[in-house]
């Protein structure tokens, strides 16, 4: 069964993005979305060719070595204000999770809420490590049918 499209002039285009900048898709191949409750166009998304799916990996090895480097209270306050982006817009992400991929309104604010919760466990893990009380490879080294 062949998805419908409502109205084809007002459908949505996403663009990719790389390093905050949306890049212009070489020779755009397209899929559309179709939420399963509707089976609707409700927008395209251009397929990744293989030059631009080695961008983003291009660019995390380049930063992750000045991101290394970053004190970890610095990374704190970055992710703390991720955290304050997503519960601004929380409603548009929980919308878009509904649109694009047919929840219920509740289950998507569920979805969001649910990485809101994570954010707090990123931020403290470098400390968690730090009070370890026994080296991670010696624990990890033994089998699971072990005694």
């Amino acid at each position: 069964m062949r998805p419908s499209v409502r109205n084809f002039k007002s459908l949505r285009l996403q663009k990719s993005a790389v390093r905050n900048n949306y890049q212009a898709v070489i020779e755009p191949s397209w899929r559309l979305i179709t939420p399963p409750a509707t089976q609707l166009v409700v927008c395209q998304v251009p397929l990744t060719t293989n030059e631009e799916f080695r961008a983003p990996i291009f660019t995390t090895k380049w930063a992750f070595p000045s991101w290394r480097n970053t004190l970890v209270t610095t990374r704190q306050r970055i992710m703390f204000k991720f955290q304050e982006l997503i519960q601004r817009d929380m409603y548009k992400l929980a919308m878009n999770i509904t649109t694009e991929h047919g929840k219920t309104l509740e289950d998507a604010h569920n979805d969001v809420l649910h990485g809101l919760a994570m954010i707090p466990l990123w931020v403290s893990l470098p400390y968690l490590f730090l009070l370890w009380p026994f080296n991670l490879e010696l624990h990890y080294s033994v089998g699971l049918g072990s005694t």
